[in-house]
């Protein structure tokens, strides 16, 4: 296969029919030593607070009890169940059955915006911050003092999210570009009608100012702009969008496990095709508002067994498995047949993922890291069937031959890193032609650095 070929994959990629590998992973079996720790803190009371989650409301409103519940279960803990407290906060209690008597511990997660889980994991009053957009490096320089909580060990994508921006169904627009979504949620564009739609009047809904939704809103679609001070605020995801829902003049943004009944419209930008949320298009976040839904730790040495032991079963597949049922996309890979009309690419399939780059530069970042080793233990469990194996740099658009260097370096990079990670299977690696997947000026940029995964069986 030439590097040229990869010119089609972009149109063809939409053709795409899902093959979905089934794996049966054993849940995490790490927990004997945070178990066996309980003992020793019932002298405390009668209760033991296991650990406590705080941030997102992406995270906290279902995901993360759901993956605490079913981690209780993995784990042999009995009477599992879930209480609210108050709005936006749930304790997620559980039974061990296994010492002199039974030991009842509790999960508390509280959904306030991602904000306040960084503030609440700095004055040691979470032991998970749970986020919906990237620690900043002001933030994480403001918290030096509990490590370097952009390194692989503490910071952990668990989801990947796809930011809609969702309409009422009977609105008959049916893809924007970012540049006339800025404008609706700007308040410069305040009738449907301008934008071919019905002649209506604008309402715009949107996230509350500590949401990581918000700030990701902010970040790639604002772009510098304020939002109409006439905008609804919510704090919950949800209720945005049953808002919009009972709203035909509505617009809001919410994650896409929210989206129900409301439309979502496909989004471009400048030079690159409009692309609609769905699971094959934010699994590999090509589509230009996806995002990493992550859990911000302390350092391994200083967090508690049980910490950990959550934090594998999150990433394990029965972990990305209740992230699939949770409505956001499990990071799990399944290959994708590829049937286009150009022989040359017969016989391929393209996994669902794309490994990607710390900012400027060809080091693989956190997330990229933890996708090689699900990529090694996959080939892995192909054995003698896993075929030939092809890695597809790609860089921003330059001009000269600097583009095509650096792109197959960060395919080899890729290569190396599977090697460390035992794989002997054949790798090779290409340089791709530049297919945009975010127009080169904007804060997306980023995403046309990226290593695709090509295997021929």
């Amino acid at each position: 296969m030439k590097s040229v070929c990869l010119r089609l994959w972009w149109t063809l990629s939409w053709c795409l029919v899902w093959v979905v590998v089934a794996v049966a992973t054993p849940a995490n079996a790490t927990g004997v030593d945070w178990k066996q720790a309980l003992g020793e803190r019932m002298q405390q009371g009668s209760e033991v607070a296991l650990f406590g989650i705080s941030g997102s409301n992406t995270l906290g409103a279902r995901l993360a009890p759901a993956l605490v519940q079913a981690f209780f279960t993995a784990e042999g803990l009995q009477d599992v169940r879930i209480a609210v407290p108050r709005e936006n906060e749930q304790r997620i209690e559980a039974v061990w059955m296994g010492g002199e008597r039974p030991i009842r511990v509790v999960v508390a997660v509280k959904a306030h915006g991602t904000r306040t889980g960084f503030e609440a994991l700095q004055r040691g009053e979470a032991d998970l911050a749970a986020a919906s957009r990237p620690l900043t490096e002001t933030e994480a320089l403001g918290m030096a003092d509990l490590g370097n909580l952009r390194s692989p060990g503490q910071e952990h994508v668990v989801a990947i999210d796809g930011l809609a921006i969702i309409v009422h169904p009977d609105n008959p627009l049916r893809q924007l570009d970012i540049a006339q979504i800025t404008a609706l949620f700007a308040g410069s564009v305040n009738n449907w009608r301008a934008l071919g739609g019905p002649d209506r009047q604008v309402r715009i809904y949107a996230r509350d100012d500590k949401s990581g939704t918000y700030d990701t809103f902010e970040r790639l679609v604002l772009r510098g702009a304020s939002l109409d001070k006439r905008a609804l605020r919510f704090e919950s995801n949800a209720l945005l969008a049953q808002s919009v829902m009972a709203d035909p003049g509505g617009i809001g943004f919410v994650p896409l496990a929210n989206v129900a009944q409301a439309h979502a419209l496909a989004v471009a930008d400048s030079q690159v095709a409009a692309l609609p949320p769905t699971v094959l298009t934010v699994a590999s976040e090509d589509y230009l508002l996806s995002r990493r839904l992550y859990l911000y730790s302390l350092p391994e040495q200083q967090r508690s067994a049980a910490v950990s032991a959550f934090l594998d079963f999150a990433r394990s597949d029965a972990g990305q498995h209740i992230v699939e049922d949770s409505g956001f996309v499990a990071q799990a890979l399944h290959p994708v047949s590829v049937t286009p009309s150009d022989a040359r690419l017969l016989g391929w399939q393209r996994l669902n993922l794309n490994l990607r780059f710390a900012d400027g530069a060809s080091d693989l970042d956190t997330k990229a890291l933890v996708d090689v080793e699900r990529l090694a233990a996959y080939i892995g469990r192909q054995g003698a069937d896993a075929g030939q194996l092809t890695l597809v740099g790609f860089s921003k658009p330059l001009s000269g031959t600097g583009q095509s260097a650096l792109s197959r370096l960060r395919a080899q990079n890729v290569r190396w890193a599977l090697r460390q990670q035992g794989v002997r299977s054949p790798i090779e690696t290409l340089a791709g032609d530049a297919v945009l997947v975010a127009d080169p000026r904007s804060p997306q940029a980023d995403r046309n650095r990226r290593v695709e995964v090509w295997i021929r069986q």
